[in-house]
């Protein structure tokens, strides 16, 4: 899989084009993973790095939903999940509306702000020293 069928990816762009909150679908056929998977992750602190606007870029609400249940969700909106699926996958395909349903509820986190002295060293490359590029690195060394 490229970067760009990872989750994180999902959450940028919806970022980007400005969404107030992702959900997104999972599917355990083309994911390869169960569900099980997706909840063990969810129960477990997630790490970022810092940002100079402390994430006000990000959606204020990033989660998954189980195929189930977004199939139920779309079905109380008036829609086909499988039609509205297939039209995703076409060139042009714009969002919709989900009929008026609407999210209310509360999350509770608790931050914690934390250096990470993990890199023991960088090692510039020869032929372009300053390079980020995945093709050709500066070497770093984990700790």
């Amino acid at each position: 899989m490229t970067y760009y069928g990872r989750w994180t990816y999902k959450y940028e762009e919806a970022a980007r084009h400005g969404a107030a909150g992702v959900l997104i679908v999972h599917d355990t056929k083309p994911a390869a993973y169960p569900w099980s998977v997706v909840l063990s992750g969810a129960v477990s602190p997630k790490l970022r790095a810092q940002t100079a606007n402390n994430g006000a870029d990000k959606c204020a609400l990033e989660g998954w939903l189980s195929l189930d249940a977004a199939k139920k969700l779309f079905q109380a909106a008036g829609q086909s999940y499988e039609q509205l699926y297939a039209a995703a996958n076409t060139k042009g395909f714009r969002p919709l509306p989900l009929g008026g349903l609407t999210l209310s509820g509360s999350i509770q986190n608790k931050l914690r702000r934390q250096t990470s002295r993990n890199v023991l060293a960088v090692l510039p490359g020869t032929t372009r020293p300053m390079s980020t590029s995945s093709t050709r690195p500066t070497g770093t060394i984990l700790g």
